[in-house]
Parts: C-alpha cells; structure tokens; sequence
C-alpha cells in the first residue's frame, strides 16, 4: 500500500492521498478507483452521506469526487494564494453547505495575506460567500460543527493584539462570532496542530510532520482523545459562569 498522507474510512470506503494520487479502496481494502486529478491533495473528507468526498491541496484548490460514480466531479482553484492552504474544511450537517479555511492574497498589498472562510453549496460546489475576507479584526483559523447540536464552532485570532492573549473560540452564527471565549496560546497551538492532524486521518506521515510533535505531545495518545472544539467552548464558558458566581 502507498505510503499516505491523509487516510480515512467511514466503514464503507476509505480514502487515500499520497499528494500526487488519490486512492478509493472498499471495505475490504480492495482497491476501486484512483485518481491523478490534483497535486499536494493530502487531506480528504467524507460528504455526510459518504455520496461524495473532498480532497484539498495545499496549493489552494479543491477536487469533489462522486463514490457512486467514482469519478471527479469539480476541481477549482479557491485562491491565489498557492502555498500553505492546509487548514480545516467542514460540511454542514445536513451536507447542503461545505466551509473552507482559506488564505488569500491581501488587495493592494504585495505579500500580504488575510483568512476567510469559504461557503459552497454542495450540488456544484458554487460559493456562496466569504465570511472575514476583508475584516480588519479577526482571521478564522478552523471551524467544526457540533452534529448534536447542530451547532458551528470557530477557532480564531484577533489581528493586531499580543500573541499570548488573541485567540478565542466561539459559536459562529451567520458570519458573527457569538460568546467568544478567549484561550491560552497553549490552547490555540494545540488545536491548530490537533485539527490539521486529524483531518489527515493521523497518518504515521502526518504524525511525524505534525506541529504536535515539535510541541512535545503525545500522538498516539493525542489520536485517542476527544478534543472538538465544541468541548473547548463549553470548558470556557463554564470557567466564565464559575467567575460570575
């Protein structure tokens, strides 16, 4: 088998990225479909309905694949930005809407950058919007939706302030942050690391490049835990109730 950058099953299919190539294999492990669609593609996800999944490259594009039909079924560029796209994509839980953590060049600034987040509906993969591409405040670092409660979470830094104290997690509510809660710089690097890992399915690759090793962790016992962000706004804000009473 390929040595993979991003693997991961959802008990029906599982999906392989070697960076040049993109493997289907069957509960079995046998090998379905592979595809040279898109370079630097190292981190896959699942559609909700495991109909479709997405693989994303570091260079700034996506590929939309169909595993009804196996075949591609969109590739874009989101960018022009074409290095370190590497963080975190999300679908709705309804499947209808898919976010993507974007970098994008900075207008009328020469090697500037600034963070969105991209929402595209799922039947073509049409964007819908950008939610912060031109705030001057806040750069979107991840997001995540809490299925049970339906509910999208935000990992985030505020521009412009000292890097010990600008991070926070919040609930994301129709492009506003709601009840954000501020975290540690230790919690902010975690979670960076954790979320681009997971993503990549904790491949033995992914492990060994993962900031979390540079940062002393655990890996194997890292993969074991929960740590959603949903978890890490609740810790806040019952630290936050503690403080009021």
């Amino acid at each position: 088998m390929p040595r993979f950058w991003g693997y991961i099953s959802n008990g029906q299919y599982s999906i392989g990225c070697t960076g040049q190539t993109v493997y289907v294999y069957d509960s079995k492990g046998t090998e379905l479909a592979k595809f040279k669609d898109i370079k630097y593609g190292y981190t896959p996800l699942f559609s909700p309905n495991g109909e479709k999944f997405v693989v994303k490259s570091t260079e700034g594009r996506l590929a939309i694949y169909s595993l009804t039909e196996m075949r591609l079924l969109k590739k874009f560029r989101f960018t022009k930005d074409d290095g370190g796209q590497d963080y975190n994509m999300c679908f709705s839980p309804d499947g209808t809407l898919f976010y993507n953590v974007e970098v994008h060049p900075k207008p009328g600034k020469p090697g500037r950058i600034t963070f969105s987040i991209g929402i595209y509906e799922t039947d073509n993969f049409t964007l819908l919007k950008h939610l912060f591409l031109n705030d001057t405040a806040i750069d979107p670092i991840a997001v995540e939706w809490d299925t049970e409660s339906n509910t999208l979470y935000i990992l985030a830094k505020y521009k412009q302030e000292d890097e010990h104290n600008s991070a926070v997690v919040a609930i994301l509510e129709e492009g506003t942050l709601c009840d954000p809660y501020r975290i540690s710089k230790k919690e902010y690097e975690f979670y960076r690391g954790y979320l681009h890992t997971a993503g990549m399915g904790f491949t033995k690759q992914s492990k060994e490049w993962s900031s979390l090793k540079y940062l002393g962790y655990d890996l194997d016992k890292v993969q074991s835990e929960s740590h959603a962000l949903s978890e890490l706004w609740l810790k806040h804000a019952l630290l936050e109730h503690a403080k009021g009473n």
